[in-house]
């Protein structure tokens, strides 16, 4: 079951793509507001085409890069990584509660594998030239070889 966040915000009507409550397992890679690398895995609060919110326990800047690195749908291809900008960071309220951090994804697309994604929604890139460039590739024929035949050899 799709659950559709709940938008009480004034700009919502102006959002470009549909929000769903998701829990996406991700690694986010970044520096944090220290200069610190970090890489962390965490999950997804909520998601749609164009970005996410996520929950850290790294205290990153807005206006920060971050590269989102989101497991395939299809297990034996690589992980989708996708690069973007911190646009909101929600301080923790208590000692117990981890910063929620929003991300702009510099790619538009549905990057997160969700099956039947809302309309407003684009496919992630490589979806649409996968269906459409190449067919799948076969292995190249190998010429069988030639049978070899031992005669008896008679001698005299």
């Amino acid at each position: 079951m799709v659950e559709y966040a709940p938008s009480n915000e004034p700009d919502a009507g102006k959002r470009r793509s549909t929000r769903i409550v998701q829990a996406i397992p991700v690694t986010v890679t970044g520096v944090d507001a220290l200069g610190q690398p970090f890489r962390e895995r965490t999950s997804t609060l909520i998601v749609n085409c164009h970005g996410f919110k996520y929950q850290s326990k790294h205290y990153v800047l807005k206006g920060t890069s971050l590269e989102l690195e989101v497991l395939h749908p299809k297990a034996y291809e690589p992980a989708r990584k996708v690069r973007g900008q911190v646009t909101f960071v929600q301080r923790p309220r208590t000692a117990k509660e981890l910063f929620q951090v929003g991300e702009e994804m510099d790619t538009p697309g549905n990057v997160w594998g969700i099956a039947f994604p809302p309309d407003d929604w684009m496919p992630f890139p490589e979806e649409g030239a996968e269906a459409s460039a190449h067919p799948p590739a076969r292995a190249p024929a190998v010429p069988a070889a030639p049978a070899v035949v031992s005669a008896p050899v008679i001698s005299a």
